[in-house]
């Protein structure tokens, strides 16, 4: 399965966070067994952001994930 993270509501400007739209598009991904989270052209600001089993996350070759600037999109993680 390949999924596009903009089909889950991502903007690539570089000023949307994303991070939602990102995790949405990797946890319905690894619902399905697992396969590739594209990430297309543009600039895709995220925080945190957590991979499952079976993910692949591939970005195109003028694809962007940009780290967010705001701390607080970096809350901290749990091991579950």
């Amino acid at each position: 399965m390949v999924v596009d993270i903009k089909d889950y509501g991502a903007v690539g400007d570089g000023k949307t966070n994303n991070t939602a739209a990102i995790q949405k598009a990797i946890e319905e991904c690894a619902a399905t067994g697992g396969g590739v989270v594209k990430i297309a052209s543009g600039t895709y600001m995220s925080g945190s952001i957590r991979l499952r089993s079976g993910i692949e996350l591939h970005l195109s070759h003028d694809g962007v994930l940009l780290g967010s600037p705001r701390c607080e999109d970096y809350p901290e993680q749990t091991n579950t």
